[in-house]
């Protein structure tokens, strides 16, 4: 029975470990609450879709990430299917075809919360080095 405990809890370390640290500090104040659901392995799981909160906590996460291929990680393991993806994309305002495909929709998703700070940032990096403030105008 000791052995059977220490393998739940191994597994129960590991999830843990996923979870960042703005999770903890939510769980921690009663912001957030934790669940733990059991999945047969092998067995199919009945999809269940996203929430809308769920959606939301996602697209809170992928906005903390500063470089695309954390985001698309992240990404990988909470969006699993075209449907949650392409509900995602809609909370975002990105326009959706019912031709996209998977990847599509991740790219999408990825540059349009990741790469727009990525490309904003430089193109403000940019301004700054010409000399030139926000509005256009020479600082010297």
């Amino acid at each position: 029975m000791h052995s059977l405990f220490n393998k739940i809890f191994s597994a129960l370390s590991r999830e843990l470990q996923k979870l960042s640290e703005e999770d903890y500090e939510n769980i921690a104040s009663g912001k957030a609450k934790l669940e733990i659901n059991v999945i047969n392995k092998g067995g199919r799981k009945k999809y269940e879709p996203k929430e809308e909160s769920d959606l939301n906590h996602i697209l809170q996460q992928l906005n903390s990430f500063k470089i695309r291929e954390e985001g698309a990680q992240f990404l990988d393991s909470n969006c699993k299917t075209k449907k949650e993806l392409t509900s995602l994309a809609k909370l975002i305002d990105i326009p959706v075809q019912k031709s996209d495909k998977v990847q599509l929709l991740k790219e999408k998703i990825i540059e349009s919360t990741i790469g727009f700070r990525i490309r904003s940032a430089a193109i403000q990096n940019l301004s700054r080095k010409d000399g030139k403030s926000n509005n256009g105008i020479n600082s010297d």
